[in-house]
Parts: structure tokens; C-alpha cells; sequence
């Protein structure tokens, strides 16, 4: 979906397929830049360790982002990958290059599958402000995504404006 008022940049979300942000936002045709807020090897707490079932302490490769879509700050993107799985990627620039392009490129990462919880949370200081915020409320997105083994590949959590997404989930019987 594709909406030309600047305060209604949506994106609609079929929750039986996985597609990236920037996927949706190119093929929607939207303006977006990236500002990289964090881009670092670091050791995995215990939320992270548990969910890409690492020892605690184990390097990984985090990745914090702001999506600005048509000038817009629309998403904090917070992304941890198994250091181990993608040697050398700190090195990369994020500002330009789709995260999940280079998954698959260099590092032959394929996301198979990904499990998301999505709920409406309060935002902090940082969130309202990096995300101009006009209420108190974010929708908070928390994923965690498998290769083709279902060994866990990345875990991560969106922040996003509560107008930016909609989710469209199909039943059959």
C-alpha cells in the first residue's frame, strides 16, 4: 500500500511471507535513507544468548538502525547475528547495503524461516525522539529467524510508529 501524505507512510505485512523493510519500501517506490546508530561486535546477554541459543558471553554482531522513509523516522531496526556467522561484517556500511542481500551474498546466510511476537509498548525518551513520536505508543516487533536447519541466524526487535505497519494474515481451511 502506498499512500502520498507523508504522515500515513504505510506498509502492509503478509504475516505467511518474509520480506525485509527494504524490500517493501523499494518495490512500494518510497524515499528511505538509514542512519546506522550502533554497528559492533559485542557479547551476547542473556536475552540473546537464549534466543540464538549461544553460551552467554558469545560474540555477536549487533546492528542498530533508524529507517527514515520519505523523511520521515519510521522504524528503529535492532538486529543480533551470530559473530560466527558472519566474520567481518562490522566492517561493512549499513547507511546503503540491505543487511539481508548481504546475508545471502557473501556470507550464504538464507533466511528460511522467522517467528514474530508484535504488541504496542510504551516508548522511552530515545524511541519518541528518534522516531518524532506525537504519542507515548510503539508498536514493538521481536523476531527471531532460522537457516534451512532451523538454527537460529538472527534475532531481532523493530520499534516503529504505531501507524507504520499493517499486518494482513490469509486463513484457509
Amino acid at each position: 500500500m502506498r499512500q502520498d501524505k507523508t504522515d500515513n507512510i504505510t506498509l502492509v505485512r503478509n504475516t505467511e511471507t518474509f520480506t525485509s523493510i527494504a524490500t517493501h519500501l523499494n518495490v512500494l517506490g518510497y524515499t528511505y535513507t538509514v542512519k546506522v546508530l550502533t554497528c559492533q561486535v559485542t557479547e551476547a546477554n542473556k536475552l540473546v544468548s537464549q534466543a540464538l541459543q549461544l553460551p552467554l558471553a558469545s560474540q555477536v554482531f549487533e546492528l542498530r538502525r533508524l529507517v527514515i522513509v520519505d523523511n520521515v523516522p519510521k522504524v528503529l531496526e535492532h538486529t543480533y547475528i551470530p559473530y560466527s556467522l558472519v566474520p567481518g561484517i562490522e566492517q561493512m556500511d549499513f547507511t546503503n547495503q540491505s543487511l539481508y542481500q548481504l546475508l545471502r551474498g557473501p556470507y550464504k546466510l538464507a533466511v528460511a524461516n522467522s517467528e514474530e511476537s508484535i504488541l504496542i509498548s510504551e516508548a522511552s525518551e530515545e524511541e519518541k525522539e528518534l522516531l518524532h513520536l506525537k504519542g507515548d505508543e510503539v508498536m514493538v516487533i521481536n523476531g527471531l529467524s532460522t537457516d534451512q536447519r532451523g538454527i537460529p541466524t538472527e534475532s531481532y526487535q523493530n520499534i516503529a510508529a504505531t501507524d507504520f505497519f499493517v499486518f494482513r494474515s490469509v486463513m484457509e481451511e
